[in-house]
C-alpha cells in the first residue's frame, strides 16, 4: 500500500525527442487516487517547466533528482532545473549507468561531479548544492 509517510520514487521518461508531456501526463492520472501529501521522488528527472508545474500542482510533497545526464539538459530542461527550489532537488548518480566517458560504470562516489554540473546550471557552486541537497535526502527519506 502507498501512504504519505512512504517515498514513492517514479521512473517517468518518454521517448527520445518528445517532451515526455503525455507520459507524464499519464502518470499523474493513474496517481490521481493518492493523496496530495504523498512523498514523491521522481528519479532521473529531466522534464520542462510545464511538466514541474504539474507535478508541484497535484503533489506538493515531490522531489525532482538528477544525474549525470544533466550534462545533456537543453532549453526547457535547463528552465525546469532553475525553477526548482533548493528544498526540491536532490542529487543521484543512478549507478551502474550513466558513466564518465573512459569509464565502464558510475559509482556513488561520482556524486560530487553532477554536483558540479547542477551547480554551473543553476549558478551557483557544488558545495551549496550539496549542502542543500543533503539535507533534503535526510530530511525527504527520513520516516514521518
Amino acid at each position: 500500500m502507498i501512504t504519505p509517510n512512504l517515498v514513492l520514487v517514479l521512473h517517468c521518461r518518454s521517448r527520445r525527442g518528445s517532451s515526455g508531456e503525455v507520459v507524464h501526463l499519464q502518470l499523474l492520472s493513474i496517481l490521481k487516487d493518492l493523496p496530495r501529501d504523498q512523498r514523491i521522488q521522481l528519479h532521473r528527472f529531466s522534464g520542462s517547466p510545464v511538466i514541474l508545474d504539474w507535478w508541484r500542482k497535484k503533489f506538493p510533497n515531490t522531489s525532482f533528482s538528477v544525474n549525470r545526464g544533466v550534462q545533456n539538459f537543453t532549453g526547457e530542461a535547463i528552465k525546469a532545473l532553475k525553477m526548482l527550489g533548493t528544498n526540491q532537488l536532490l542529487l543521484e548518480t543512478d549507478a551502474p549507468y550513466f558513466a564518465k566517458k573512459g569509464r565502464r560504470y558510475s559509482a556513488p562516489r561520482e556524486l560530487f561531479d553532477v554536483a558540479e554540473t547542477v551547480a554551473h546550471r543553476r549558478e551557483t557552486t557544488p558545495e551549496e548544492v550539496l549542502r542543500s541537497t543533503t539535507s533534503n535526502a535526510l530530511q525527504f527519506f527520513s520516516r514521518r
